[in-house]
């Protein structure tokens, strides 16, 4: 059922009115809250600016939402419930800066809805911004809106607001293969849903969106992702630096982590970056030895 808070927004809306008992279903089984949700969001990005991002690089909106964010822009122009441009009006976001980007996971920045949404209000189509957020716009409904800017080298993650859950399609192996996860994925059955999700939402691991931000958590506190610096993340499982990763790993232990209360972060950043140096730099060297020996052979056998 429709159903009006004090901004004039609806609650929780899916379909016309001939849907209504849709709606209802979908309220009565759902596990969203749009108060955890943004709550989430919260603790997560405090818990990566505890760790390595800069906190001024967080932006809350004000206290009547972000203005820029309207049902004009979302609702009308970009085809998305009521209730996700609420849930957008109330999100905080990591500043959006194309020169300065800043990764929320490995290889990922999240999306800025209030950046996003002040460029469609400056004429940026809304077309573009679909193709720009989703890997298939035809394929992801209204209720669901996507967490990142899908750049090439950005993961797809989904939020939806009808079932409360956050969905990951390939995600990587750090979390596919980990047989410790703090938090088991949801039972999703692409068969409960319309033809064209099935695809996505089959290949996606899914999570209760609080559980799914502890999830992410987890995976720092156990160094399995890592920060290089205050805006760049490594994961520890793609091969071919294993050595480096034993290495980082031992610097932030040393620098009390994960007890938050006893890391030191300045301290174990600038350590993180003069070991990444290093690391660099005997590799350079291996490298001209390794072509140094190569020369005196073929000379020798010449």
């Amino acid at each position: 059922m429709e159903e009006e808070n004090d901004e004039g927004y609806v609650t929780f809306v899916e379909g016309e009115d001939d849907e209504a008992d849709d709606d209802q279903e979908y309220e009565e089984y759902s596990n969203y809250s749009r108060e955890d949700t943004v709550e989430a969001f919260r603790d997560y990005y405090n818990f990566l600016t505890t760790m390595y991002m800069d906190q001024a690089r967080i932006i809350e909106p004000p206290e009547d939402g972000w203005p820029e964010i309207t049902p004009a822009t979302i609702t009308t122009n970009l085809g998305k419930t009521e209730e996700v441009c609420a849930l957008l009006r109330e999100l905080p976001y990591i500043e959006m800066d194309h020169y300065d980007e800043i990764d929320s996971t490995p290889a990922c920045v999240f999306a800025d809805w209030n950046w996003i949404a002040s460029r469609m209000n400056d004429g940026y189509k809304a077309s573009s911004v679909k193709s720009m957020t989703e890997d298939n716009p035809d394929e992801v409904p209204p209720h669901v809106i996507s967490l990142v800017h899908n750049t090439p080298d950005d993961p797809t993650i989904y939020l939806d607001t009808a079932e409360g859950y956050i969905y990951w399609l390939f995600c990587p192996d750090t979390i596919w293969n980990d047989p410790n996860l703090l938090h088991e994925r949801a039972v999703v059955d692409e068969r409960d849903y319309p033809e064209n999700e099935r695809e996505w939402r089959g290949a996606s691991f899914a999570w209760w969106i609080p559980h799914f931000f502890e999830v992410l958590k987890d995976q720092f506190l156990r160094l399995k992702w890592f920060p290089c610096d205050d805006k760049r993340l490594w994961d520890s499982t793609i091969p071919g630096s294993e050595d480096l990763h034993v290495r980082l790993r031992r610097v932030f232990y040393e620098h009390g982590w994960p007890d938050l209360e006893r890391y030191r972060k300045k301290e174990c950043l600038e350590a993180v970056e003069r070991e990444i140096a290093a690391w660099y730099e005997r590799k350079r060297q291996l490298k001209e030895s390794a072509s140094t020996e190569q020369q005196t052979e073929s000379v020798t056998t010449v």
